[in-house]
């Protein structure tokens, strides 16, 4: 009547009877409005509002031939909004898809190994028949435009019936991730200009040549541990090595990691205990892995005394020039800062990534591993500067 300022028109009833509605406005492939044979009529939109402009017809309107009449409804269909099937009919054009995601994950959550209890601490897809039922739950089917009823149950059915998922082979165009500064920022967790500074001073192709200009391509393996002893390299400079103590036992039960550094260097070793025999198998990784330091600080502690011990034998064996701190004294040196910075990295990785805490032992050794080859701007690597070579960082970048 004419207390109605408005009126409702239900878009999916017209397009029940042949007629094409589009009132979606980011669709350009459509018009936006009604497009009906005899006259197309332009929608409006006035925020999430759609309409166009009507008004109340007069009698004399209604008996005016000039008056163009259409109808939206053609008499003979019924329409019951209960039972009409959408982007079923003839005129429709619109794929029909289900998705599976009523499957049974009756096995999630069971793990068969320590690894996937420790890999499912981090995420749930590491562990493979986790990762099999969250593929099946995404899957999404599309069948024909004419695929019956009958038919999307049958689908739906065999998608929900449990089975396992194995994967045969797995196959990637490129052999190595892309390596921008973008991606450099991202996985060592610096600035963007200092990601920058750090691909200027590194190499990312894994390969170096044995000659300039000459000989065959050769990845850089680490050193072995049979060699003669005069080839391993003598750095200059005083090193410092602390132990520092974890208040979680790492999943190979180490307890702690002894630090070997100079101020712009530095690595660790977890081990089990900090006894004598354990620092020199530390000390002895890192002359495999560097090199011999000319001269190392450690404190009074009971694994670095002892004119018979372990330890003293080796440094006195190996040349190295071993001095102490004061008794009761815990700062060394340089090397503190860069446990703190170490321990603080750690910690956030940790959390930003959620690894679990007994994988320590792998996550303090990247985050030295990461600081010998990130370097402040107009700086060199401290790996370059205690060894004299080009650090290469690709593995650190796929993994």
């Amino acid at each position: 009547g004419e207390k109605l300022d408005h009126s409702l028109l239900n878009p999916n009833q017209v397009r029940h009877f042949g007629i094409s509605v589009s009132d979606n406005k980011w669709d350009e492939s459509k018009k936006f409005g009604i497009d009906h044979d005899d006259v197309y009529i332009p929608f409006t939109s006035e925020g999430a509002t759609v309409y166009f402009d009507t008004f109340r017809p007069s009698l004399a309107d209604l008996e005016d031939k000039s008056f163009i009449h259409i109808e939206l409804t053609d008499g003979i269909r019924e329409w019951d909004p209960h039972k009409v099937v959408m982007g079923n009919q003839p005129h429709g054009n619109q794929n029909s898809s289900i998705q599976a995601i009523d499957i049974e994950t009756s096995e999630e959550g069971k793990y068969y190994s320590d690894i996937d209890v420790h890999l499912a601490g981090v995420s749930g897809s590491y562990v493979p028949r986790i990762l099999s039922d969250r593929i099946i739950k995404s899957a999404v089917i599309r069948p024909d435009i004419g695929t019956a009823g009958e038919d999307l149950r049958n689908i739906s059915k065999v998608a929900r019936t449990p089975r396992d998922v194995n994967v045969q082979e797995a196959f990637s165009t490129n052999r190595h991730n892309s390596v921008t500064p973008e991606r450099v920022g991202k996985i060592f967790g610096i600035s963007l200009d200092r990601a920058r500074w750090t691909l200027h001073t590194t190499t990312q192709s894994g390969m170096t040549r044995a000659r300039q200009n000459r000989g065959p391509m050769n990845r850089r393996f680490p050193r072995s541990n049979i060699r003669f002893q005069s080839e391993e390299p003598k750095l200059a400079g005083k090193f410092y090595m602390d132990w520092v103590t974890s208040n979680v036992k790492s999943i190979h039960n180490e307890t702690g990691a002894f630090f070997i550094g100079d101020g712009r260097y530095v690595d660790c070793y977890p081990r089990p205990k900090h006894t004598s025999e354990d620092a020199t198998d530390a000390l002895a990784s890192f002359i495999t892995d560097v090199g011999t330091p000319a001269s190392l600080k450690v404190d009074s502690a009971a694994e670095f005394v002892g004119k018979s011990s372990d330890f003293v034998k080796f440094t006195k064996r190996r040349g190295v020039n071993v001095s102490y701190a004061e008794p009761y004294r815990h700062e060394i040196g340089r090397i503190d800062v860069q446990i703190r910075e170490a321990k603080k990295k750690w910690q956030e990785d940790k959390c930003n990534k959620q690894v679990p805490r007994r994988l320590w032992n792998y996550g303090i050794k990247h985050a030295t591993q990461v600081m010998q080859v990130t370097p402040m701007e107009g700086e060199r690597t401290g790996y370059e500067e205690v060894t004299g070579k080009t650090p290469d960082i690709s593995e650190l970048l796929d993994f």
